[in-house]
């Protein structure tokens, strides 16, 4: 098996203890359990993939898995799938709903604010470049800097 094609050994290894409790895993065992995992990932989306080619799509669907379990006669594991799919639309909806939040907020910002949080990062910046030049800077970035504190926002930029 290449290790390439191999599931995360941390994770493994933590799946493994969490089922086997106190008693300790050989190391021909977790080799003999990554494999066998690897392999049934592989006929699974090799079913997964031919159910939706044979839709005419490119991509594998949720329900194109539940049905390659169903052809594999791997029933049992279709409630396991299905907890894991209704996770991962709720924390993907969490995620949309964090966003558009995130995009209002700024919507929501007026001109003097958006100016006051460019203004603060401008400084924030001017800091950072400060603190990496200590605290006597090259006449050249002496003269950057001027340029940068004479450059003025009121410029029609925000209205």
């Amino acid at each position: 098996m290449s290790d390439d094609l191999a599931l995360p050994k941390a994770a493994l290894d933590k799946l493994i203890k969490q089922h086997l409790g106190s008693v300790r895993a050989s190391s021909d065992l977790k080799t003999a359990i990554s494999a066998c995992c690897t392999e049934m990932i592989h006929m699974l989306a090799s079913q997964s993939n031919g159910i939706a080619e044979g839709k005419k799509r490119k991509i594998i669907n949720p329900e194109d898995v539940i049905q390659a379990l169903k052809e594999l006669e791997l029933e049992q594991y279709i409630p396991a799938a299905e907890a894991s799919m209704a996770q991962v639309k709720e924390a993907a909806k969490v995620q949309r709903q964090r966003r558009a939040n995130a995009t209002a907020q700024k919507k929501a910002m007026g001109t003097e604010e958006m100016r006051r949080e460019q203004e603060k990062m401008l400084a924030e910046a001017r800091q950072a470049v400060q603190a990496s030049f200590g605290n006597s800077a090259p006449a050249e970035k002496e003269e950057e800097q001027q340029a940068a504190d004479d450059f003025s926002l009121d410029t029609g930029l925000f209205g």
